[in-house]
């Protein structure tokens, strides 16, 4: 009838009538605890883990009365305050001794009790930031995929098998990921990141890219590569665009080399390059506000707030309709009819 609860901010209490009443453990235990763990065969075996958000992984082998931390070997990122979130153990523990530990920085296991842990053979939680589908994706079955943490990997079989493309980006954290229209006759990759990737084989081989900082500050990151758009006519006009929080880029020799424009100091995280663009030289940025170009990115014209941009696209149709979508985190799905005014 024993029946424990981990409290964030309060502790460790237990039941032994069901839950009809709890109380504060014996001895005193982590205060705030994310998950909680019991031996399976419990009361024989009497250990219990908990998971705590800064102090890593506490264990007791007497049902509570006596606690330990455990040796853990993360490096704890900057990102967060809150890395060991969940816990799991092995159905016959303590027979099979096996424990996992969910972390901000990804899967972490013990086959020892929880003594000595091993980071498992698993992409860091935050994979799926970005993913890019091979334009000719019916005849190739080609899918990028890149994450935090530096994972680039590949498909070129609709899934069935994977391959890592790591191998000389030399960057932790791609931001944005993009396939050439063209990739079905040149296999042109972008990745962003700290400047850009260039790959003219699928991903084997990379070339560092840099992109010198046009407006800095120092709130923002002015290095990271938040997007990359190709032009719609790029197999002749050989034109690809690029967003950091610090320069509106623009390549003419199939991303090659690269010259830059100042943005508003805004946090400008998405980009949105007007069909036309070659005719009426008009583009979007996002940030918190949403700000627009006629002029090819000389002049930015402040068009009104949004709260922070999450997505930004002109219509197909733009040159006739004037259609552009945003998508805001306070204020969800927004449209413009008239070129943003």
């Amino acid at each position: 009838k024993t029946i424990w609860v981990g409290t964030y901010g309060h502790g460790l209490f237990v039941s032994v009538d069901a839950g009809r009443s709890f109380h504060p453990t014996v001895a005193e235990s982590p205060i705030l605890i994310n998950d909680i763990v019991v031996a399976p065969t419990w009361p024989e075996c009497q250990d219990i883990f908990v998971a705590t958000p800064r102090s890593g992984v506490h264990v007791t082998r007497d049902g509570a009365k006596s606690w330990s931390k455990l040796d853990f070997p993360i490096a704890e990122t900057y990102q967060t305050d809150n890395h060991y979130q969940c816990l799991a153990i092995a159905s016959t523990y303590p027979a099979e001794p096996t424990v996992y530990c969910g972390c901000y920085e990804g899967l972490y296991c013990s086959n020892n009790k929880g003594e000595n842990w091993f980071e498992t053979v698993l992409n860091p939680t935050r994979i799926g930031r970005k993913a890019a589908v091979s334009p000719d994706y019916k005849n190739d079955g080609t899918v990028f995929m890149a994450g935090y943490g530096n994972p680039i990997i590949a498909t070129r079989d609709r899934g069935e098998s994977w391959e890592m493309l790591s191998r000389g980006v030399r960057m932790m954290s791609p931001y944005s990921l993009a396939t050439s229209p063209t990739y079905a006759k040149e296999n042109l990759v972008l990745i962003g990141t700290n400047g850009i990737r260039r790959s003219p084989d699928g991903g084997h081989l990379w070339q560092v890219i840099p992109l010198k900082p046009i407006s800095p500050s120092k709130k923002i990151g002015s290095f990271e590569t938040r997007q990359i758009e190709f032009s719609n006519d790029f197999e002749n006009d050989n034109t690809c665009f690029a967003l950091t929080a610090a320069g509106f880029y623009t390549s003419t020799d199939r991303c090659v080399s690269w010259t830059g424009k100042g943005v508003p100091i805004d946090w400008t995280w998405r980009l949105a390059v007007a069909p036309n663009w070659h005719k009426n030289k008009t583009a979007f940025l996002g940030g918190y506000s949403a700000w627009r170009t006629t002029d090819g990115g000389d002049t930015w014209r402040k068009l009104r707030p949004t709260g922070k941009t999450l997505g930004l696209v002109c219509a197909p149709d733009f040159e006739t309709t004037g259609e552009v979508f945003l998508a805001s985190q306070e204020r969800g799905l927004m449209r413009s009819r008239d070129r943003g005014e």
